[in-house]
């Protein structure tokens, strides 16, 4: 099986661009991708978001892609917010 290379056309449509995404930690974990995505379009477009899960059940953690770099570098200042009581670590994917 051939490697995959990022720039390929096939394989870019699916894989997210780490300068537009950041890794939200610390996630409640009742909060599904609806709740995420609304938890972060106050900083920016979320273009989506992946959440992170262990035998079908989140794990608190998630990618979340904006639609823009400028948008994903306003969501990391939200780092230590609070979403549903819980404390959120955010940073850059990249």
């Amino acid at each position: 099986s051939k490697k995959r290379k990022k720039n390929e056309k096939d394989s870019k449509d699916n894989e997210f661009d780490d300068s537009r995404t950041v890794f939200a930690g610390g996630l409640p974990l009742q909060a599904n991708v609806e709740d995420i995505k609304l938890f972060f379009s106050e900083t920016g477009k979320v273009s989506r978001v992946r959440l992170l899960q262990y035998q079908g059940r989140s794990n608190g953690a998630a990618f979340v892609e904006f639609e823009t770099v400028g948008d994903a570098n306003k969501a990391v200042k939200m780092d230590g917010e609070q979403f549903l009581k819980k404390k959120v670590r955010v940073n850059l994917a990249s």
